[in-house]
């Protein structure tokens, strides 16, 4: 048997045998993945397990193989759920299993059983895939066919991007960094910190003092993890940061930072989060000069899927006690925005196993985030969770919203606006070259009771382009800005160009989309991809 070559099929056969995974008498047979030049080829064999029981070969349909999965016994695998195969993510099942000791609550079923944050728990842990000694960190899905680990160590600088005019500045070294997010202080603009995963283990944060032209060096927050948020207080003497804890035997909590030396340093100032399960953590200040909230700082996250939110009025000194928000729904990342009176939004991509399925719901708060009203479905999605395209074929493209108010005085002033991306028509689960990406943008004139819907981009060439991982900005002047990744210069939709569109007319239309970069970056086989 080729572990590669597995049809989806039969892992979900292997999965929902027995205790979990199948525990068959094998012997002493060894399995390979079938050898390219570019390939490790694994040989899986049955003498080096832990239990005689276990097939070791099968474990590599729940993921790309790692040696540690010799040390599972059949009691571990009793762990795993009877729907594993369907959470396709490219960790391996010893991994897996730590996961579920350390998160017992952990969803049982749908594509979204474990966080966003598990590969980078996995890699920040491991370093990559173990195999005879030699740990790899490139790996590629081959859709139903299985993962395909690649020769290579760590991750190393491809052609930087070059945008136009020639001034992008490079901000993290060495390579490896990813999922960046960066704040620019409102009072003065030459100041910017930003946070990212990596380089190597842990979230590092920077700081720049002449406007992101030059980067200090890194600097790291200890027993992090991942999924840096940032922001400032409305006068710009506070920044603020969100990370992701690395918790001992695996899984995540929720951390707040402080910064009074414009990110020279930071302090721990609350673990808002200690369910060991925690993902997706975003922060918000609310930012308007006449709002009744001005300067509360609000935060969202997911504890095993349902979502959680818990706000300050001190500068981030103290903390409410954590609401659930939308209880019946289940949903992995979230945005938070504010309008000119202080509402308070709390938008989210719903998944299978709750109400509400395959949903974009906004929650909305009068009161300043002290309590919420019952939610609302702003639009139906195609995809659930996540979905592969050629370009994010191993980590796949995950379904995420941007929200932004319109806090200017023009013409669509306080209205609300989502951004995502979402497959043009029904998710091929498996199949990267079935899918098509698109970039959506939701609008509401009523305080979110109503939502309607455009396309941020042309749709004459669906099916030859996809557009994921937008972002969203609304300026002073009431134009909605999105930025996203795309895939038009590249004839097999794997490499990817950053381009960015503008609506005048408050997010009916939109411009012709803009390339900010002149070279187009080739496919990344690093695990992370595309973040």
């Amino acid at each position: 048997m080729e572990i590669n070559q597995m049809s989806k099929a039969n892992r979900q056969a292997v999965a929902s045998l027995g205790l979990a995974i199948a525990m068959l008498f094998t012997g002493g047979v060894s399995a390979q993945i079938s050898a390219r030049n570019d390939l490790v080829t694994v040989t899986v064999a049955q003498s080096r397990g832990a239990d005689a029981r276990v097939n070791y070969a099968s474990l590599n349909a729940l993921g790309p193989w790692d040696d540690h999965n010799y040390q599972l016994t059949s009691a571990d695998l009793a762990l795993l759920s009877k729907n594993e195969a369907d959470a396709i993510i490219p960790i391996p099942a010893f991994y897996r299993v730590e996961m579920r000791k350390a998160n017992p609550n952990l969803p049982k079923s749908g594509p979204a059983q474990y966080p966003r944050s598990a590969l980078n728990g996995y890699l920040a842990k491991y370093e990559g895939y173990k195999i005879d000694g030699v740990v790899y960190t490139s790996v590629r899905s081959n859709g139903a066919l299985g993962y395909e680990i690649l020769k290579g160590g760590k991750a190393s600088d491809q052609v930087m991007p070059n945008f136009l005019g020639g001034a992008e500045k490079r901000m993290t070294t060495p390579a490896g960094a990813s999922e960046s997010a960066v704040a620019v202080n409102p009072v003065n603009t030459n100041l910017v910190i930003a946070g990212t995963n990596g380089p190597g283990a842990g979230q590092k944060m920077w700081r720049s003092s002449d406007g992101g032209v030059t980067w200090g060096a890194a600097i790291s927050l200890a027993s992090t993890c991942c999924d840096p948020t940032v922001g400032w207080s409305p006068d710009g003497t506070i920044a603020y940061a969100g990370a992701l804890s690395s918790v001992v035997g695996g899984g995540t909590n929720v951390l707040f930072y402080r910064s009074t030396n414009n990110g020279s340093t930071w302090t721990l100032a609350k673990t808002l989060s200690t369910a060991h399960a925690s993902d997706k953590e975003y922060l918000s200040v609310d930012m308007y000069a006449t709002s009744p909230n001005k300067g509360n700082i609000y935060m969202a996250w997911h504890d095993g899927n349902v979502q959680q939110f818990s706000r300050s009025t001190d500068t981030g000194l103290t903390w409410s006690a954590t609401q659930v928000i939308d209880s019946a729904s289940r949903g992995i990342g979230s945005d938070l925005m504010s309008d000119k009176n202080g509402n308070v939004y709390f938008v989210f991509p719903t998944t299978s196993g709750g109400s509400n399925a395959k949903t974009i719901r906004v929650v909305k708060s009068t009161n300043g985030g002290a309590s919420f009203q019952a939610g609302v479905t702003a639009a139906a999605l195609n995809a659930d969770f996540d979905f592969p395209i050629p370009a994010m074929e191993t980590r796949r493209a995950f379904v995420y919203v941007s929200a932004q108010a319109d806090t200017s005085n023009g013409a669509f002033a306080n209205s609300l606006y989502i951004t995502y991306n979402d497959t043009s028509t029904l998710e091929n689960n498996t199949t990267a070259s079935a899918n098509h990406s698109v970039v959506k943008v939701l609008r509401s004139r009523d305080g979110g009771a109503t939502w309607a819907s455009s396309t941020a981009h042309s749709t004459a060439d669906i099916s030859t382009v996809d557009r994921f991982n937008p972002w969203m900005s609304v300026d002073q002047t009431g134009r909605v800005f999105v930025i996203y990744y795309d895939t038009r210069h590249s004839s097999g939709r794997s490499g990817t160009d950053i381009y960015y569109t503008v609506s005048t007319d408050g997010g009916v239309t939109f411009g012709t989309a803009v390339r900010l970069t002149s070279v187009t970056s080739k496919n990344i086989v690093e695990a992370n991809e595309w973040g």
